[in-house]
């Protein structure tokens, strides 16, 4: 977040799930305010009017695509050879009011700082034209930077109801996914 609020191209929001714990979501919210970026938080019911009135402004609005839909009710699309579920809202917002995409990979360096992996589509268009096609666009960036590093990418929970066995030669299921794709 603190990236792309450095860009100084508009203001960034971003959604936040607020902690169980208040105390940690008053830290990182002045934390996240301290570098420029703004946070709208996920349990508030007002959260689709706020996401609107920022895309409405041309501010821009970031999301992290490979959370868990509720319910899932979210777009099924190819993850690493498995079909899965991807929250729907940012393409859907992207093709109602035209907004622009841009996809981010965060990869630490060794010395201790980042680099951003990012693609760029002016229109959601150039993705597809429907939102299954621009999700599925915005996965495939993703996947591609798991494979550039797949060291860095961690979920913490339950993604897929079925698991992946390891193979015989001792590769774990996160190397067997990425061979798949």
């Amino acid at each position: 977040g603190k990236a792309i609020a450095n860009l100084k191209i508009a203001d960034f929001y971003a959604l936040a799930k607020p902690s169980r714990y208040r105390f940690v979501t008053d830290f990182l919210e002045r934390l996240r305010k301290t570098s420029g970026c703004f946070v709208l938080w996920t349990h508030k019911k007002s959260l689709l009017k706020e996401m609107v009135a920022v895309l409405k402004e041309n501010h821009l609005l970031g999301f992290v695509m490979d959370q868990k839909p509720q319910a899932r009710q979210g777009l099924i699309v190819n993850f690493l050879g498995i079909e899965t579920e991807i929250v729907k809202g940012p393409a859907r917002l992207a093709l109602e009011y035209d907004a622009s995409v841009i996809t981010v990979f965060c990869v630490r360096e060794a010395w201790g700082g980042f680099r951003l992996l990012s693609k760029f589509y002016q229109s959601p268009t150039e993705l597809g034209h429907d939102e299954i096609t621009i999700t599925q666009g915005m996965v495939r960036d993703m996947v591609e930077a798991i494979q550039l590093y797949p060291e860095q990418w961690t979920w913490e929970y339950k993604r897929w109801r079925t698991t992946v066995e390891s193979t015989d030669t001792g590769e774990d299921a996160l190397q067997v996914l990425i061979k798949r794709t």
